[in-house]
């Protein structure tokens, strides 16, 4: 994270910066913030749609940062909005609550293909352990008929 991106962040002080130069500043670190998000969700996608789970565990951290910088950004968009009614009107802000909608449709596709991958091996386990990841707990091998079954040993 640079400088400029930090100060954006954390300037409290309205005479040290013009409103208009703070917003300008912190609309361009939350562009910035929602592509690297955006792209950080792609490559989440490729890493799940290839069974990369070392890839999904190197991602992690990234974006629950960027998540969390994003929602620090969002909380400062709102009040300085709450300030300056025009603001959600500009053609910035109109783009950003698109690319937050393209966002949640990554994230939602993202969790999809964990879901699947998890329930891929649950099965896969239950067909390894038999029936006992099932919930029942009868035995598959008590419902087996062995009657006329002869085991014969040969030395």
């Amino acid at each position: 994270m640079s400088h400029d991106n930090r100060s954006c962040l954390n300037v409290s002080d309205p005479e040290s910066s013009n409103v208009s130069e703070f917003q300008s500043s912190l609309l361009e670190a939350f562009s910035k913030t929602v592509q690297s998000l955006m792209r950080i969700l792609h490559e989440e996608f490729e890493a799940l749609k290839h069974f990369q789970s070392d890839r999904l565990l190197e991602l992690l951290p990234e974006k629950e940062f960027l998540i969390q910088r994003m929602t620090q950004m969002l909380g400062e968009l709102e009040r300085i909005g709450e300030e300056d009614t025009t603001l959600g009107e500009s053609e910035s802000v109109k783009t950003f609550m698109g690319n937050l909608l393209e966002i949640e449709r990554m994230n939602r596709m993202n969790h999809v293909l964990v879901e699947g991958s998890l329930e891929y091996c649950r099965e896969y386990l239950n067909v390894l352990v038999g029936g006992s990841y099932s919930g029942n707990n009868s035995n598959p091998l008590s419902k087996m008929s062995l009657k006329g079954l002869r085991v014969s040993r040969e030395i």
